[in-house]
């Protein structure tokens, strides 16, 4: 996950949101004897420097996929005792050998429950290959049957009509044209209703928001010219989603044998789960150390430079959102605005006099 670098000055040491003390920022303070004026009152950009709204929202969903990585990991790391436990037994007495294979399976059950609940648990900040995406962008992948790069650089004129959750869109093939033009065609064609799609090795890998597959499953069909697909009505096709990294769905522990598979596939999910999380947490921090003052030593002038060059960027930065204003944009300013007292008010109105 790369939380892009928005020129924010809070930082997100130990895993919290960038909300600051709740500070006003100097947007309409003129820098008259800044040197002087900066001394009397303490930096205020800590609060409206929250206004950085797609910087929060990134570090956020980092946050909620770290929750949700180390609640799989203690999962896993629970259910490797058990097992473990299970396969060391030699003779072990026939009442202790149910209560023990009865708590295995609901902790089986509870981690195949918390692995389906990832999309909503993490705001669709992590896919099914553990990788830390945007907020809300979490794809599934998946490929059509009797549609791949092949079946598109070769053949006659076509165009192909794609249905899929009540939405329907068209797109004229041509081989002729060369596969990248082909393929940038059905990927303008397909995007109006969700759908992405691009070429991995042979074949043509589709994708939709995890939200959205069940009804583009359920529901895509396709109609062609003849020639990759028949003519007349919508044809349902068969599609083959791509496998999540971690399948805790096919987890048994009925003998000694799946005991063991199921072993060796908790401990390649926990390796898993903790590659992801350091990589998350590597982004973490390079977003915190970005937002830091980067002049920390910086006091009189030069730290009165630094405030308003921040305060005329803050200032076209906020107007520019204040044009098309939303709840977005309420809940970012509230929380800047909550501690914003008359004596501060003051104190900042006699900073221009």
């Amino acid at each position: 996950m790369q939380i892009p670098a928005l020129g924010s000055g809070t930082s997100t040491s130990g895993r919290r949101l960038a909300f600051g003390d709740g500070g006003v920022g100097r947007s309409t303070v003129q820098a008259t004897s800044a040197g002087q004026k900066a001394a009397r009152l303490p930096s205020t950009r800590g609060g409206l420097r929250n206004l950085d709204f797609e910087l929060n929202r990134q570090v956020a969903g980092a946050q909620q996929a770290l929750n949700f990585l180390d609640q799989a990991g203690s999962r896993l790391q629970s259910l490797k005792g058990i097992l473990s436990g299970k396969l060391a037994e030699k003779k072990a007495d026939s009442g202790t050998a149910s209560g023990s294979d009865a708590k295995l399976n609901e902790q089986l059950r509870q981690f195949n429950a918390l692995w389906r609940q990832r999309d909503a648990a993490t705001a669709g900040t992590l896919d099914g290959q553990l990788r830390g995406v945007q907020a809300g962008s979490a794809q599934q992948r998946f490929r059509i049957r009797g549609l791949d790069a092949a079946s598109l650089g070769s053949g006659d004129k076509e165009t192909l009509s794609f249905s899929a959750a009540g939405k329907q869109v068209s797109v004229a093939l041509d081989p002729a044209a060369g596969e990248a033009a082909v393929l940038r065609r059905l990927q303008n064609a397909l995007a109006p209703i969700g759908m992405g799609v691009e070429r991995s090795g042979g074949s043509l890998m589709f994708s939709v928001a995890e939200g959205d597959w069940p009804a583009v499953r359920d529901s895509l069909a396709v109609k062609g010219g003849g020639q990759r697909f028949p003519t007349g009505q919508f044809n349902r096709v068969r599609t083959e989603a791509e496998a999540d990294a971690i399948q805790p769905q096919s987890w048994r522990a009925d003998d000694t044998q799946a005991a063991r598979q199921t072993l060796q596939e908790v401990l390649t999910a926990l390796d898993l789960i903790r590659q992801a999380r350091n990589t998350i947490s590597r982004s973490l921090a390079e977003a915190d150390a970005r937002m830091q003052p980067q002049q920390k030593g910086a006091t009189g002038a030069a730290a009165a430079a630094d405030e308003s060059d921040w305060a005329a960027s803050f200032v076209q930065r906020f107007e520019a959102m204040a044009e098309k204003p939303d709840f977005n944009v309420f809940a970012a300013v509230a929380p800047a605005l909550t501690a914003v007292s008359r004596n501060r008010v003051m104190a900042l109105l006699g900073m221009a006099a």
